[in-house]
């Protein structure tokens, strides 16, 4: 079993976070797990802690002066095993809940894959009391989905969006951590995240809130972090993944024949195809997705020349190949 995180994967939703983390899982030496939200549930489990506290009452060994937020509550508070518990109960039942509610096929595959391999008492003996630290404890977490799907690696990562909302969280649990910060351009990223918000307001609130979160201004996570283009992993994919093992630490290997990855395998084909990818954009016409680059000019412009912005802006349903 792992005892530690060595990356982690995070963006924007639809923005290649699952196939990058697919791919890498592909890879003898990497194990890449996808959609494990040991760090959501992390959230969860404090916001609940916090609840309690604020409504005048006591969580077993919780200080409240740990938990002004959930930075400070991972510096802090040491685990007690009343914590332990209640971090594999509150990862347990919302995967339980999310494998059977979920509307994205591949995420109620995946949390039906894991919770078939969950155990209690191998969680529980994870517990260090010479070293009560969230460290260990979010460790010991994503070794059961490691087990639950008999993975195995020299590097281990973890891919989920919103871990985006926590890197500082991440660099203080595990200092020598590297992440990867997955990127698609505004107008193909707003337009898919539309099929699921609808409103485009709310698919730009929802697209821009990583970036947002981002610490550009901690030169020691951004020495940490690789931004990889959705779309380098569609037109550049030997090179892209080659930069990916020099940050990690591994040499790609070419490996034949369909995909391997424990979880997600069946989804990757269809994601890298150029069809796909565009698929929700042909939806809008070149005004609106001008409308949608405006708004999102700061994150476009960082990332992309403004030959790539007006290719997208101008692209075609049949000029797809």
């Amino acid at each position: 079993m792992t005892d530690r995180i060595d990356f982690f994967i995070a963006g924007s939703e639809r923005s290649g976070t699952t196939v990058t983390g697919a791919l890498l899982d592909k890879q003898p030496e990497v194990c890449g797990l996808q959609g494990t939200t040991v760090m959501t549930r992390l959230e969860h489990l404090y916001g609940l802690v916090c609840r309690v506290i604020r409504q005048g009452g006591e969580f077993e060994g919780v200080d409240p002066a740990n938990c002004d937020s959930l930075l400070e509550f991972v510096k802090h508070q040491p685990v007690t095993p009343f914590l332990h518990t209640c971090y594999y109960n509150i990862t347990f039942y919302e995967n339980l809940m999310n494998s059977s509610l979920s509307d994205v096929t591949k995420d109620v595959f995946a949390h039906q894959a894991y919770l078939k391999g969950f155990r209690f008492d191998r969680y529980m003996a994870r517990f260090d009391p010479a070293n009560p630290s969230w460290a260990n404890t979010v460790a010991a977490m994503f070794s059961e989905f490691v087990e639950s799907t008999e993975s195995r690696g020299r590097i281990y990562g973890e891919q989920t969006p919103d871990n985006a909302l926590h890197l500082k969280v991440i660099q203080r649990m595990y200092p020598d951590v590297k992440f990867i910060f997955m990127v698609r351009h505004p107008v193909t990223g707003v337009a898919s995240l539309c099929d699921r918000y609808r409103q485009v307001s709310d698919a730009v609130n929802q697209y821009r809130k990583p970036f947002v979160h981002f610490p550009f201004n901690d030169p020691e996570i951004v020495g940490r972090t690789l931004f990889v283009k959705f779309e380098d992993i569609l037109n550049h994919r030997e090179v892209t993944l080659q930069s990916m093992g020099d940050h990690l630490g591994f040499t790609p290997t070419e490996i034949e024949g369909e995909h391997n990855s424990k979880v997600f395998s069946q989804y990757v084909g269809k994601s890298l195809e150029w069809d796909r990818y565009f698929r929700s954009a042909v939806k809008y016409n070149e005004v609106e997705r001008t409308a949608i680059y405006e708004k999102n000019k700061d994150i476009a412009d960082l990332f992309y020349s403004a030959d790539e912005t007006a290719a997208i802006i101008g692209y075609q349903a049949e000029a797809a190949a």
